[in-house]
C-alpha cells in the first residue's frame, strides 16, 4: 500500500478531428472520488501542446479544461507541456516557450489563467468537494442535476456545478459553462433558503455581493469559462402550535391549529368562516396542544352552519386519559337548514370532564351519512 502526495493523472481529450473524448467527465469524476477516499489530493495535466490525435487547443479550450478541472476539486493543474521539443516546433506545434524558451502565443492564455488559480487557489485549497452535477446533454460519468440542490441551473443549457464547503461548514459552488466554443448567459434559481449568494473574485480574491431578484440572480459566462460563489443558507423550521390553557377559537385569520382531520377536506378559512367538505364517514376535526385547567368552562358553544344533518358529537382527552375514547364524548342536536346557529354543549356536568385538565378536543359536526358531500362552516368555537 501506498501513500502518494498527490494523485496527478492526465486524459487529454481534445481530438484532432474536432470531437472531445467522450470520457473526460468520467474520469475527472473517478479521480475526485478516489482523491476524496484517501485523503490525497488530485492534480490534472491539461492539454496545451498539439500532438498525437490531439489537435491544437484554443484559448478557451485552455480555460474550460482548467475550470472543469477545478469543479471537480482538483488542487493542481499541470501543463502539457511548458517546453517545445524541437521536432514539433518543425511541424508549427508549439507548447508554451519555444525550443528557445520565447514565449508563444499560449503564453499570455497560460499566464492569465494561472493568475486566476493563484487567487482562487488561497481558497479552493482549503474547501472539500461535496459533488459535481450538470445540465443539458448529460456526459459520461456525470450526474444530473438534482432538484434539491440549493442552486438550480437552467435544465436546457450545457452547465457544470460543483459544490463545496471549507472547514467551518461555509458553503461554495462553482458555475462552469461546459461549452468551450459559444460563452453564455445563465439564470440561476436559488431554493427559499438561500438567503445571500456573494461572488468571490477570479482578480483579487474579494467577495462582491450578487443582487438577487425574486430567488435568481444573472451572471454571464465566457466560452469554457467558469465563476466561485459562496452562498449562505437559513432554515425556518415550522413550530408546533404552543399549548393553549383557553378554548377560544374565532378563525379571524386561520385555523388556529385545528386539523387532524378525518374524512373532511382541508379547511380554508374567509372572513372569519372556516370552511371544510365532509368527504366520508365519521367526519371531525380536532385541535391539540391544549392546557385548559380543571373546571374552567361548564360548556362548549359552537355557531356553525349545516346544510343537513340531526346531531353532532363533542369529544376531548384529559392529562390522565389522553385519547378520543367513547366515554368523554357529549351528543347534541344540530339543524340542518343552511342556516348559523349556536350550539350549547353541556360538558361540565359530564365526571370524564369535572376536575379533569383537558389536552385536546374533537368536533364532529355530523354523524349522519346523508351529509356526505356538505360543506361545514363554522363561525367560532367557545369555552363558557
Amino acid at each position: 500500500v501506498v501513500k502518494p502526495l498527490v494523485l496527478s493523472y492526465d486524459h487529454y481529450c481534445l481530438l484532432k478531428n474536432g470531437s472531445d473524448r467522450p470520457d473526460y467527465f468520467e474520469n475527472l469524476e473517478l479521480i475526485r472520488e478516489y482523491a476524496l477516499r484517501s485523503g490525497v489530493p488530485p492534480w490534472n495535466i491539461i492539454l496545451v501542446t498539439p500532438h498525437l490525435g490531439y489537435r491544437d487547443p484554443t484559448a478557451a479550450e485552455m480555460r474550460w479544461q482548467v475550470y472543469t478541472s477545478l469543479a471537480y476539486g482538483m488542487k493542481g493543474i499541470l501543463y502539457f507541456t511548458y517546453w517545445t521539443h524541437p521536432s514539433l516546433a518543425k511541424q508549427g506545434r508549439m507548447a508554451i516557450v519555444d525550443p528557445q524558451g520565447k514565449p508563444t502565443k499560449r503564453y499570455p492564455v497560460v499566464k492569465q489563467l494561472n493568475a486566476e488559480m493563484k487567487t482562487l487557489g488561497k481558497l479552493l485549497l482549503k474547501l472539500k468537494s461535496t459533488g459535481v452535477y450538470h445540465t443539458g446533454s448529460i456526459p459520461r460519468g456525470g450526474r444530473r442535476q438534482l432538484g434539491d440542490l440549493p442552486l438550480q441551473l437552467p435544465e436546457n443549457q450545457p452547465l457544470l456545478i460543483g459544490f463545496f464547503k471549507d472547514a467551518r461548514g461555509e458553503n461554495y459552488a462553482m458555475i462552469v459553462n461546459r461549452d468551450h466554443d459559444k460563452p453564455q448567459d445563465v439564470q440561476v434559481h436559488l431554493k427559499g433558503h438561500v438567503v445571500q449568494v456573494v461572488e468571490v473574485s477570479a482578480k483579487d480574491g474579494t467577495e462582491r455581493p450578487v443582487p438577487i431578484t425574486a430567488n435568481e440572480f444573472k451572471l454571464s459566462l465566457e466560452a469554457g469559462g467558469g465563476r466561485l460563489f459562496r452562498f449562505k443558507t437559513h432554515f425556518d423550521y415550522p413550530q408546533p402550535p404552543r399549548p393553549l390553557t383557553e378554548i377560544h377559537f374565532d378563525f379571524e385569520k386561520d385555523c388556529e391549529g385545528w386539523g387532524g382531520l378525518h374524512s373532511m377536506s382541508a379547511p380554508t378559512v374567509k372572513a372569519g368562516i372556516l370552511r371544510s367538505k365532509i368527504i366520508g364517514p365519521d367526519p371531525y376535526l380536532t385541535r391539540g396542544f391544549l392546557r385548559v385547567p380543571p373546571n374552567r368552562y361548564s360548556r362548549i358553544v359552537v355557531r356553525m352552519r349545516l346544510p343537513a344533518g340531526q346531531r353532532g358529537q363533542f369529544f376531548w382527552q384529559t392529562a390522565a386519559e389522553p385519547a378520543f375514547r367513547d366515554d368523554k364524548y357529549v351528543d347534541f342536536s344540530t339543524v340542518g337548514d343552511d342556516q348559523f346557529h349556536e350550539y350549547v354543549i353541556n360538558v361540565g356536568t359530564h365526571p370524564k370532564w369535572r376536575g379533569q385538565e383537558i389536552r385536546a378536543i374533537r368536533l364532529d359536526p355530523a354523524i349522519e351519512a346523508a351529509t356526505i358531500g356538505q360543506t361545514v362552516e363554522i363561525d367560532f368555537i367557545r369555552g363558557e
